[in-house]
């Protein structure tokens, strides 16, 4: 095939900083970068109002990724343009807690300027909006005024050009299967039914990898995702703000609650005046995948179940729960004001431990994995597609990396302390039933 040829399948954080990475490198290799339909795609986990820039982490080796991507945000011409300041508020009490995140900020020579306050702290800034707030049993909080926010599908396109731009050759087609033949990925297998050869796949689909690797590899169970990941979606919502409330919620940092009665976030006030809060409760949309005789989660194949715009159509179960998340964080009085317009369910892969898959797959020689978001990806944009590239063309370099153990394919996964990771639930008990028994 001459030249090395490198399919990436998906556009979305994993995809598209690949693809913007091997656009910057000096060694020519030939990239084709496919999706569904023209970038960014609307329904990928990446493409959404704002997303959270920050480096607080428990975990020294994310914290020091953290580090490196917060500061890329704010100086690089590319990215800076969609990065805005804010300030985060977190309670994470399974994660060792604020005093562990400052600890590691302080081992790496981070000055963030964070702090530990108390939740009477916490009332009294920020011009009082969390003064009626549900701060259950907290007895201390993480204040972290450098983290920011980033216009997601705007950042997420901008990145796809960038690659496009550097010489990526963009397909606005989906994948059907991987070409797999005798243990060797080939290359893939269009909707359309075209077939592209290449000699590395690198497999960065979000929530339909474990779909494409069972349909690749219907009867090789070994290819399959197994339980290393599941596609699970959280509830999003938008509520737009009047004039008199956007003066009032103007400074609002992000809040990250990442316990009862919350369990969910707040998103700092958007440029056209939306907030947009997120449950992180999971859910997942399981069916029986029939050439494999196998279960798999997978998002809806539709718009129904994903998203919602309607006022008389939202599902009960969402604007209840929603309706929680706003009472906990701003107080009942406030929550009557705040009304979502639409809601949305955020597929993404997420693993029991938490960490992502950026490994060669064991099973399968030329197919390498980039998946498994599990919520915190996506504020790795800027710099995760160097790790990949190197996993990619210099493998020697990449098993020096500390992450390159805890993203393996064959690694022994151990629970999350936070139990609601993998979903417990399913989506039909959260909204109507849908009709897609199986696949």
């Amino acid at each position: 095939m001459g030249q090395e040829t490198i399919i990436i399948v998906g556009a979305g954080i994993f995809g598209a900083s690949t693809a913007l990475q091997l656009s910057r490198l000096q060694r020519p290799c030939h990239v084709k970068l496919f999706d569904r339909g023209p970038f960014p795609n609307p329904k990928a986990a990446s493409h959404d109002i704002n997303k959270m820039i920050r480096a607080a982490y428990d975990d020294m080796a994310y914290c020091r990724l953290g580090a490196h991507s917060l500061q890329t945000w704010r100086t690089h011409p590319l990215f800076r343009q969609w990065y805005h300041p804010s300030g985060m508020l977190f309670f994470l009490p399974h994660k060792g807690g604020a005093n562990r995140i400052l600890e590691n900020y302080r081992r790496m020579g981070f000055d963030s300027g964070a702090e530990v306050i108390s939740p009477a702290q916490a009332r009294s800034r920020f011009d009082g909006v969390f003064h009626a707030g549900d701060f259950g049993d907290a007895e201390e909080l993480l204040w972290d005024p450098h983290v920011g926010w980033a216009s997601a599908a705007s950042a997420l396109a901008g990145t796809v050009q960038a690659a496009i731009d550097g010489g990526v050759e963009y397909h606005a087609d989906g994948i059907a299967r991987l070409i797999i033949e005798n243990g060797l990925c080939r290359g893939v297998e269009t909707v359309g039914g075209l077939q592209h050869r290449a000699h590395k796949v690198l497999l960065s689909a979000g929530a339909e990898t474990a779909r494409l690797l069972a349909e690749s590899a219907p009867h090789d169970y070994q290819v399959h995702a197994g339980n290393r990941f599941v596609a699970a979606a959280i509830i999003e919502a938008k509520v737009k703000l009047n004039e008199e409330q956007i003066a009032r919620y103007s400074s609002t940092p992000a809040v990250l609650w990442d316990a009862d009665p919350v369990k969910g976030e707040v998103m700092p006030l958007t440029e056209d005046g939306y907030l947009k809060f997120i449950r992180d409760i999971p859910l997942k949309n399981t069916v029986k995948h029939v050439p494999s005789n196998t279960d798999i989660s997978i998002p809806p194949t539709g718009s129904t179940g994903t998203e919602w715009t309607d006022p008389e159509e939202f599902p009960r179960k969402l604007r209840d729960e929603m309706t929680e998340v706003i009472t906990g964080i701003f107080g009942k009085s406030e929550a009557k004001h705040m009304i979502p317009d639409g809601f949305r369910l955020c597929w993404e892969p997420m693993a029991p431990d938490e960490n992502w898959f950026v490994t060669p797959h064991s099973r399968c020689d030329g197919l390498y994995i980039a998946t498994a978001g599990t919520g915190h990806a996506w504020k790795f944009l800027p710099v995760i597609g160097e790790l990949i590239v190197d996993m990619l063309l210099d493998p020697v370099k990449f098993k020096q990396t500390e992450l390159s153990k805890m993203w393996s394919w064959d690694r022994e996964l151990i629970d999350s302390p936070d139990e609601d990771v993998i979903p417990r639930r399913e989506l039909r008990d959260v909204v109507e039933p849908l009709d897609q028994a199986h696949i």
